[in-house]
C-alpha cells in the first residue's frame, strides 16, 4: 500500500517504515521516516544485532524510533508489550485485532485467556482481557456478578504486573464506570493514563463515552468524539460506539458518517448495521431506505437478535405485524446466552409480540406472552441486583401487562 495511503487511513502526516534482514543469527533492522506529502524519507537509525532475544531487540527499536520522534527518553508507559513469551504475544496479538474490529465476544475472551494462561504475568493482555469482559457486560451479554468479579480481577491484575501501564489505568477506568457506577474514580483513572501517555489515542473516546455516562450532551462531548475519531481512526468498535452517542444527541449526519466508517472497517460487528439503520430512519422517517442498510449486512453477521428486533420494529411500523411476530420469535431461538438469566431483548420481544398479538386479534396467545415476559422480567431484576433493567425491557412487560388487564 502506498504510504500516502496508509498516512490518509491512519490520519497522520509521516510514516514510520523499515525493512529487516537477516543472515544466520544476525539481523540487520534499518528505519526510516517517510513524510506523506511528498514521499521524503528521513533515515531514524541501523541496527546490527543478533537474534538471541527478539523481544529485547523489539524493544530497542521501538524506543529508539520513539526518542527520535519526540526528543525525549522512553518510558516503560512508551513500550507496552511486557512478554518474553512469543506464544503468548502471538495470541494477543490475534485477541486484540478482534476487539478493535467489533463483535465475535466469546472468541475474543477465550483468546485473552490463552495469553493469559501462557504468560499469567502478562499485564497488557490481563488489560486488555478486563476491558473485554466490561464490554460484554455493557453489551449484555454477561451482566453476572461472576463476571464483573472478574473484570476486576483482570484489572487489578494489570494494575499489579504493570502500574505504569497506561492500558492498565484505562481498563480500571472502565472497570469503575461501568462495573462500579463511580464517574468519579473513572476520571481520575482516565487523567492518570493521560499523564503517563500524553498521547494515549484511547483517552478521548473513553471520555466521551464518560461525559455521556454524565448525562453531559454538549459541544464538549462533540469535540470528544471528533478528537476519538481522528487520532484513532482504524478503531472500528470505538467509532460505532461514539456514532451511538451523536445519534441519541440528534446529530443524525454526523452518527450516519461514523457508522458508515466502522462498518468500511470491519465486517465482524453488526452494530455499525443496525445502529445506522435505525439512525436513518430517526433522521429521515424512511422506513424502506432504513430496511435497505439492514439487508446489506453481510450474512455472516445476520443473524443476531438487534438485527432481527430493528427490523421487526421498523416492519410494526410498515403495518406488516405477521412478518414482525416472525422477527420477535426468531429472537428467542437465537438470542446470545447470557450467563444467568434471559436477555433485556428477549423481554422486550416477547412484550411488542405480545401487543401484535392483540392487535391481529389473538388476545388469548397475546395474554399467554405477557404472563411469559413478566415471569422473565422478574428473573432478570433477580438474576441481576447490581445492574440496571434495560428502560426499554421493563416498560415493554409492564405495558403488556396493563394491556393483558383490559
Amino acid at each position: 500500500m502506498p504510504v500516502a495511503e496508509i498516512a490518509r487511513a491512519l490520519n497522520v502526516a509521516q510514516v514510520v517504515e523499515g525493512s529487516v534482514r537477516k543472515s544466520g543469527n544476525q539481523v540487520r533492522i534499518t528505519v526510516s521516516l517517510t513524510r506523506a506529502s511528498d514521499g521524503f524519507s528521513e533515515p531514524l537509525g541501523t541496527f546490527n544485532e543478533k537474534l538471541d532475544d527478539i523481544f529485547a531487540l523489539q524493544e530497542k527499536v521501538a524506543r529508539a524510533v520513539v526518542e527520535k520522534l519526540t526528543q525525549r527518553k522512553t518510558t516503560n508507559a512508551d513500550v507496552a508489550m511486557l512478554t518474553t513469551n512469543p506464544a503468548a504475544y502471538d495470541v494477543y496479538l490475534q485477541a486484540r485485532a478482534r476487539q478493535i474490529a467489533g463483535g465475535r465476544y466469546p472468541e475474543t475472551l477465550r483468546l485473552f485467556e490463552e495469553a493469559i494462561r501462557l504468560d499469567p504475568n502478562y499485564a497488557l493482555s490481563w488489560a486488555r482481557y478486563s476491558a473485554m469482559l466490561v464490554q460484554s457486560r455493557r453489551n449484555g451479554l454477561d451482566r453476572s456478578e461472576g463476571n464483573a468479579g472478574k473484570a476486576r480481577e483482570a484489572a487489578s491484575a494489570a494494575m499489579r504486573f504493570g502500574p505504569s501501564l497506561p492500558e492498565a489505568h484505562l481498563a480500571m477506568a472502565a472497570v469503575h464506570l461501568f462495573v462500579n457506577f463511580d464517574p468519579d474514580a473513572a476520571e481520575r483513572e482516565l487523567n492518570e493514563t493521560q499523564r503517563l501517555r500524553p498521547n494515549e489515542p484511547e483517552v478521548p473516546a473513553a471520555k466521551a463515552i464518560l461525559e455521556s455516562y454524565r448525562g453531559h450532551w454538549d459541544d464538549n462531548l462533540v469535540a470528544l468524539i471528533r478528537q476519538a475519531v481522528a487520532v484513532d481512526p482504524q478503531n472500528a468498535a470505538n467509532i460505532a460506539v461514539l456514532g451511538g452517542i451523536l445519534r441519541d444527541m440528534g446529530r443524525f449526519a454526523e452518527a450516519d458518517r461514523l457508522y458508515a466508517r466502522s462498518s468500511e472497517l470491519s465486517q465482524s460487528g453488526n452494530t455499525p448495521f443496525h445502529g445506522r439503520a435505525g439512525n436513518y430512519l430517526a433522521w429521515t422517517g424512511d422506513i424502506g431506505g432504513a430496511l435497505d442498510i439492514l439487508a446489506a449486512m453481510p450474512a455472516s453477521i445476520w443473524v443476531h437478535e438487534l438485527n432481527f428486533m430493528a427490523r421487526a420494529s421498523m416492519l410494526t411500523q410498515r403495518g406488516e405485524f405477521a412478518a414482525a411476530i416472525d422477527d420477535y420469535k426468531k429472537i428467542r431461538t437465537i438470542s446470545m446466552p447470557n450467563m444467568s438469566g434471559p436477555r433485556g431483548t428477549v423481554i422486550e420481544s416477547l412484550s411488542n409480540q405480545g401487543r401484535l398479538e392483540a392487535r391481529l386479534g389473538q388476545l388469548a396467545r397475546a395474554h399467554e406472552i405477557y404472563d411469559e415476559a413478566k415471569e422473565k422480567l422478574g428473573q432478570y431484576e433477580k438474576n441481576f441486583l447490581m445492574s440496571p433493567v434495560p428502560i426499554c425491557a421493563r416498560n415493554s412487560a409492564l405495558s403488556g401487562e396493563k394491556e393483558r388487564r383490559r
